[in-house]
């Protein structure tokens, strides 16, 4: 019932308040503690510390929950516990041999934090094997390869990017890659790719702008407001992540621009 309050009926008070009486009735269910975290982690992006205990309480009573070390895991990696983090998305990859997502966020960690470029290539290779048409994955791995040195494995892997569905133009991508960047702590990362959701914004306004006056034409105002709303929407998202992030963290902000 808790779940159908958040997912329906979006009240999120009551459905809190229904998943603690849940645990209060039978303090036993891990999986009770799981859905709890999971309600206050989307409540505070990921800020809220009771989130990571309820997950850590669900995996004292399950350890090899795939399901509850992953939300671990990404809790931890977004407050900048690299350790941490690894050590979970690890018992994913352990347990669901064919998990992409977690095999591409240990080799993102590998590679970023760790700078150990052998653990994370076969990773980070198999997460885009296993993710078929996932641009992420292969852009990940294709990074992996230029910082190896293996330069024609990178240029097939962004080739493949290219031939999927042009998805290198479309500003999504950019935020794909920053909010993965955030669940990797990558925030160095996660901010230039932002910062390129901006950018790449403002050329494609600037393109139909010059499209329609070649045209002779003039923007309609619903036109007008659709620019404005995206535009808002990628200056909220840059926003509310230097609040969250870039500000909160920057002993590790500083520590990964060296690496860069």
């Amino acid at each position: 019932f808790a779940l159908f309050l958040f997912n329906k009926m979006k009240d999120s008070p009551a459905a809190e308040m229904h998943h603690r009486e849940a645990i209060r009735i039978d303090p036993s269910c891990a999986v009770y503690y799981y859905n709890l975290g999971l309600l206050l982690n989307h409540l505070s992006s990921g800020q809220d510390p009771e989130a990571g205990r309820l997950f850590q309480k669900a995996i004292e009573m399950t350890p090899d929950d795939a399901d509850y070390n992953f939300e671990l895991a990404r809790f931890l990696a977004r407050r900048g516990d690299v350790q941490g983090a690894l050590t979970h998305y690890r018992k994913v990859v352990a347990s669901m041999d064919e998990d992409a997502d977690a095999r591409n966020r240990v080799g993102c960690m590998l590679m970023v934090h760790q700078r150990d470029l052998a653990q994370a290539e076969p990773l980070l290779r198999r997460a885009a094997e296993l993710g078929k048409e996932n641009v992420v994955f292969l852009l990940d791995y294709a990074a992996c390869c230029d910082a190896l040195g293996h330069g024609e494995e990178a240029f097939r892997a962004r080739r493949k990017v290219h031939e999927i569905d042009g998805f290198s133009e479309d500003r999504s991508h950019y935020l794909a890659m920053a909010e993965r960047c955030e669940e990797c702590a990558d925030f160095v990362g996660a901010e230039r790719n932002y910062r390129a959701a901006l950018e790449h914004n403002r050329r494609l306004e600037e393109r139909r702008t010059q499209e329609r006056a070649a045209l002779g034409l003039t923007p309609s105002p619903a036109d007008v407001k659709n620019d404005s709303q995206q535009r808002s929407e990628l200056h909220r998202r840059l926003g509310k992540f230097l609040r969250d992030f870039r500000t909160g963290f920057p002993a590790i902000l500083d520590e990964t621009q060296r690496h860069l």
